[in-house]
């Protein structure tokens, strides 16, 4: 079952790596050309977090139990209300999210807890804002594909999981 889930997560483990390099020497990695691929800028027509968006987070953080979870989906309230606000057609930085999230989270990923798993189809809002990039087209339906694979039918109904619901969920953005 994790084999779906894993064929997402490995190409942001890649990032992660960056996150590593990052945190060993953080001035010396501003002060390279490279920074300007980390830093964030106002360009564009911000996007406002609609409010069906927003208080389908606020539901999901306030079900949550584990630290891990709630400190990832704050972030990802934070990172999602961030890079609509600052990107003129969707999201600029994809990977971003993926590499602020701590082990303790990715391992309850791998591990298919549910309420990780939940947080993580949150992303799909993320994955799903409109892009002109070739490379992650499609990435909000393979994420929740792999979820939906992953969850069993007693967790699916413990949770009332709706996999067209998600979909439609992950296409906020589109059309915005």
């Amino acid at each position: 079952m994790i084999l779906p889930l894993l064929a997402f997560a490995f190409p942001h483990a890649l990032l992660r790596g960056c996150k590593t390099v990052w945190l060993l020497n953080p001035e010396l990695v501003a002060a390279s050309p490279v920074a300007q691929w980390i830093k964030t800028t106002i360009t564009g027509h911000p996007i406002a977090m609609k409010p069906e968006v927003d208080r389908r987070f606020q539901i999901l953080r306030d079900s949550l139990k584990d630290p891990a979870d709630i400190i990832a989906t704050d972030q990802l309230i934070d990172f999602t209300r961030g890079e609509l606000a600052t990107s003129p057609d969707g999201v600029a930085n994809l990977g971003r999210w993926p590499t602020m999230v701590s082990d303790a989270f990715w391992l309850r990923v791998q591990n298919h807890e549910v309420e990780s798993l939940l947080v993580l189809s949150h992303y799909s809002v993320v994955l799903g804002t409109p892009s002109y990039r070739w490379w992650s087209s499609n990435w909000d339906s393979i994420l929740l594909q792999a979820i939906d694979k992953a969850l069993p039918e007693a967790d699916k109904k413990a949770v009332d999981w709706d996999y067209a619901a998600m979909m439609k969920f992950a296409n906020s953005y589109r059309g915005s």
